[in-house]
């Protein structure tokens, strides 16, 4: 008999085959179990092992037992199945002992590094294709993940904004990890194939930096938007093997379903891109030039996708943008009335999208700050509106640090407690963005207006430890020191002053060189040196001329700092002149002026406030 009709005999073809479906099901549940998170990666593994060493087990019993009968189990397959066996445990130790050691090290490295696994790092992906034609590609990728990984409880990611800071960065991972304070990377590549894409993602554990895992999309520029759906839900599929925990996708975050509508607007956002780049370089002409080519790039996307907001939504972005650059006040209010129309009819598409009534809430109060005592009535009515679209902007997504930012500005003039909650939770929500220097100075300002000196430290430190040539910081440095906060210390106000002077620009150099010499004489006056105090404070006077300071803004700074030093008839006749120059001021509510309240010489300039 042949060695084909033995085989056929003992029904070999169809054991091995059953055994082979049986086990491709078993794999196909274990990965799904594995890739919702409910087993560890490893068990994968450990079941793919026994499933390749079960495969010659499958021969080896339809060989000795697939004829019909009974047949005993001879010593040589005996043999060759706990050779399998021993084979299967052996790898399948292996296989744990290195899962169990990589973790182990992984842990390690996060703990050392005061890192967590699930704050998540996206970094803008990198354009390999020829000539950078598909940068709005990797751009499109990159911000996805951001958004939607922003969606997912227990995640925290961090911003487009803080992803910018690093583009192009030649940081290894691990640095960047730490300046970010995450402890996972994501990060990628888009090349060009012969008959396509490929979007390769990675992710990288910020201990180290060493890239844990990967996926790979190929795809053509016809199905880009699915290949966008497809990547952000492996990379959420991996971040469940790696974090330990859910990170599910929600439903609804990604609603539009035309791609060539979709891969248009990624050229428009582009295109977007290079206008600011050119307006950063004070190219307003060029800018705008550019600014009208996405506009008329969108206007394409609003016939092929009627019913999608996001591109009425960026084009009010931009016109606000366009408004900020002008100068002459016909232009900048009728770009302002162009962004506030296009977030209308945002709007009007997705009544609670945070970003449309973002964009028109901060477009109506740049708005209200240049019609500003012309109009009176109109200014009222667009502050109300302002307000209401930024509050309702920041109660959808709490998560809208540029609203929670505006609102804090517009704010300040009605309540500075809510002004600085504002101002805290758009830092908190993202500490990357353009106004963060603007933000941490109000929370110091605000805190110190509150008499919150320990919050305004913690703030100054911040802006300090973030932006450590900012000359704000370090003039806020000087100021604590004239506070209750900090032990006065005039050596240290000298070296500050300093700073001071070689971190200020040229423009308003000697604006604040003036400012400092009063900060130092309050902190000799706090040091129990009132001579020196009065000295450098006169020094401050004589330096304080029009061109210096042509509204006086420094005269109550050195007034309070001759309050310090107990001279509280020269702060008077400081203050005195300086309500001629300015006639709103006022002194009735400021802490500063608390000790000058009872005096009989004070009282005019607070009878003068009614």
């Amino acid at each position: 008999m042949g060695i084909f009709s033995r085989i056929r005999e003992r029904r070999l073809f169809q054991i091995v085959a059953s055994y082979l479906a049986a086990g491709w099901i078993a794999l196909e549940v274990m990965d799904q179990l594995v890739d919702r998170g409910r087993l560890p990666e490893v068990m994968y593994e450990i079941i793919l092992i026994g499933y390749v060493c079960g495969i010659p087990a499958a021969l080896l019993v339809g060989w000795y037992h697939g004829e019909k009968g009974v047949q005993k189990a001879p010593r040589s397959e005996i043999a060759m199945l706990s050779m399998l066996t021993v084979l299967m445990l052996v790898l399948s130790s292996f296989s744990v002992s290195s899962y169990r050691d990589e973790r182990f090290r992984m842990k390690a490295a996060q703990d050392a590094a005061g890192l967590e696994l699930h704050k998540i790092g996206v970094l803008y992906f990198e354009d390999y294709t020829p000539n950078g034609q598909y940068k709005h590609v990797a751009d499109a990728f990159t911000e996805a993940l951001i958004d939607e990984l922003s969606r997912v409880p227990g995640l925290t990611v961090t911003s487009r904004n803080a992803a910018a800071r690093f583009a192009g960065s030649e940081l290894p991972p691990d640095s960047i990890a730490h300046m970010l304070g995450v402890g996972t990377l994501v990060g990628g590549i888009v090349e060009t194939r012969r008959d396509g894409l490929r979007v390769t993602i990675r992710l990288f554990e910020g201990g180290e930096g060493n890239e844990f895992k990967s996926t790979r999309i190929e795809t053509t520029p016809e199905d880009l938007l699915a290949a966008r759906d497809r990547g952000v839900e492996d990379v959420a599929r991996l971040l469940r093997q790696f974090v330990g925990q859910e990170v599910r996708i929600r439903a609804g975050g990604m609603r539009l379903t035309n791609g060539e509508a979709w891969t248009l607007y990624q050229r428009a956002e582009k295109v977007r891109k290079d206008a600011e780049a050119l307006a950063r370089d004070h190219d307003v002409k060029a800018a705008h030039t550019t600014f009208t080519r996405a506009d008329s790039l969108l206007k394409h996307v609003q016939v092929l996708a009627p019913e999608w907001p996001d591109p009425g939504i960026l084009q009010a972005n931009m016109a606000y943008r366009r408004s900020r650059q002008l100068s002459a006040r016909p232009e900048v209010l009728e770009w302002a009335d162009r962004a506030i129309a296009y977030a209308d009819n945002a709007i009007a598409l997705a009544p609670n999208d945070a970003r449309a009534l973002e964009i028109r809430g901060t477009s109506k109060y740049w708005k209200y700050l240049q019609l500003q005592g012309s109009d009176p009535e109109q200014s009222k009515r667009l502050f109300a509106e302002a307000r209401r679209d930024l509050e309702e902007s920041v109660r959808i997504d709490p998560r809208a640090a540029g609203a929670h930012s505006v609102l804090s500005h517009l704010l300040t003039r009605e309540d500075l407690s809510s002004a600085l909650l504002a101002a805290r939770q758009a830092y908190e929500a993202d500490a990357y963005l353009e106004a963060a220097p603007d933000i941490l100075l109000r929370l110091v300002t605000g805190n110190y207006d509150l008499e919150n000196f320990d919050q305004m430290q913690r703030w100054c430190t911040e802006g300090g430890r973030r932006m450590p040539t900012n000359f704000r910081f370090t003039d806020c440095q000087l100021l604590l020191l004239t506070t209750r906060q900090m032990e006065p210390d005039v050596e240290r106000g000298w070296q500050l002053l300093a700073q001071l002077d070689s971190l200020s620009p040229e423009n308003r150099r000697a604006y604040d060189h003036v400012r400092g010499l009063a900060m130092v004489g309050g902190i000799a006056a706090r040091a129990n040196m009132p001579d020196s105090a009065r000295h450098v404070l006169a020094k401050a006077l004589n330096q304080l001329t029009h061109e210096t300071d042509p509204r006086q803004e420094i005269l109550p700074l050195i007034a309070y700092m001759y309050t310090l030093a107990g001279d509280n008839r020269t702060a008077i006749g400081l203050l005195r002149r300086y309500s001629a120059v300015t006639p709103t001021a006022s002194f009735e509510h400021h802490w500063r002026w608390r000790e000058l309240r009872g005096l009989p010489e004070f009282q005019p300039l607070l009878a003068e406030q009614h």
